[in-house]
């Protein structure tokens, strides 16, 4: 598709943004989110909202392009399947779609989202329509309908990226964005990449390719456990805190030592430079977990469904990038490393990658306990949009 224009996402996004500033009526918000969207891509035949206007309905709203069906019923069509699922709906042949609704002769492919409300209702679906087959990717969905985010997709995975990189990135990031008379979100993540940013780091010696060399291959030859061992020995408070699977921080410890002279312990408590900027903690802490663990495995089957495995083979294929990496011991790629490698199947892949999922949602709720100026909100529960908005306002001053 090279011939044809298409969407300039990051200029869309923030043009819609401008347009939109302080706009409350649902309506209006629509009509110029369409009226921006659709002349922006030579693929979108038609672009509009179907809203739902009582209970499994949906009703034409704001749209551009040809005729479309005036209301479709949940049960019917890539919107209906949009609205009753709540997921994205990316469909490269119409045709073959099981009760597609031919609303207009000319289209061949379709895409449609969700559209939600503050408390996370369901009050539309945002429909695209082309007049190509197969028109449609993950990347179209996911910059449609995700808010502007950054820091994603800016290393290779063979890239080292740590802490004080992540914070240098951060504040960057920061400052334009409230340059520009907007509030930044800080989602997810680590809680030491989050504490650092917070906090601020001690001035740590930067890394040294060839001493790094050097103790990756001394771990090689004598195991993980030598290397704790000898890090207890220099450091007993750095090793008591790390794990002696923690290959990667433990010959960190032992970098900084054999570069400064001093232990990495002592170092953590210099003087340091926080975060200048006033900051809400919101932790969302489910009391139930059973509905999170079943978000964790639908979350990760749609992964696979996306294609993970595909992108892992890729991965695999590069010259750069092994089994030993940071970024290939994430979750789901450690996993996944290993069902490629023929040690587990399929199905035991999945359910790995979902248990250490878990375990790791375990950890992360812990350490959101520990920050006592965080507000803790269960997101299942019925209040948690309105206590959410509240503390939001009294924040933000509104």
């Amino acid at each position: 598709m090279a011939d044809i224009m298409t969407a300039d996402y990051p200029r869309l996004a923030r043009t819609v943004a401008a347009l939109t500033q302080g706009e409350r009526d649902v309506i209006a918000l629509m009509a110029t989110v369409v009226c921006e969207v659709h002349p922006a891509d030579d693929r979108f035949d038609w672009t509009g909202f179907y809203r739902v206007t009582e209970p499994g309905l949906l009703r034409i709203g704001p749209y551009q392009g040809g005729h479309g069906c005036l209301s479709i019923p949940f049960s019917r069509g890539v919107c209906g399947a949009c609205a009753t699922t709540g997921q994205p709906q990316i469909v490269a042949d119409v045709d073959a779609f099981p009760g597609h609704i031919a609303c207009a002769s000319s289209t061949r492919s379709e895409l449609v989202l969700p559209v939600r409300d503050r408390k996370g209702h369901l009050i539309a679906v945002f429909d695209i329509d082309s007049d190509l087959p197969g028109a449609f990717g993950e990347t179209d969905a996911r910059e449609l309908a995700e808010h502007p985010h950054r820091l994603i997709d800016i290393r290779d995975p063979d890239q080292p990226y740590s802490a004080a990189d992540f914070r240098d990135d951060a504040l960057a990031a920061i400052g334009e964005i409230v340059a520009a008379g907007r509030v930044p979100l800080l989602v997810g993540g680590t809680g030491l990449y989050f504490r650092a940013l917070e906090r601020g780091l001690s001035p740590l010696p930067q890394a040294d390719a060839v001493l790094r060399n050097d103790l990756a291959e001394e771990a090689a030859r004598l195991g993980k456990a030598h290397m704790h061992e000898r890090l207890a020995r220099l450091d007993p408070v750095t090793a008591a805190r790390l794990d002696r699977n923690d290959s990667q921080r433990v010959q960190r410890a032992l970098e900084v030592i054999a570069l400064s002279g001093k232990p990495l312990s002592i170092q953590h408590g210099e003087v340091r430079s926080r975060l200048p900027y006033r900051v809400l903690k919101l932790a969302l802490l489910p009391r139930d977990r059973a509905p999170l663990h079943a978000r964790i495995a639908a979350r990760f089957d749609a992964m696979l469904e996306v294609g993970l495995v595909d992108e892992l083979r890729r991965l695999r294929g590069l010259a750069s990038v092994s089994a030993d990496l940071p970024s290939m011991r994430a979750v789901g790629y450690r996993q996944g490393w290993a069902y490629l490698d023929g040690r587990i199947g399929l199905e035991q892949f999945r359910l790995d990658a979902i248990h250490a999922t878990r375990q790791l949602a375990k950890r992360q709720i812990t350490w959101l306990r520990s920050e006592l100026d965080a507000r803790l909100l269960d997101p299942d529960a019925a209040e948690a949009p309105d206590r959410l908005e509240r503390a939001v306002r009294d924040f933000l001053g509104s």
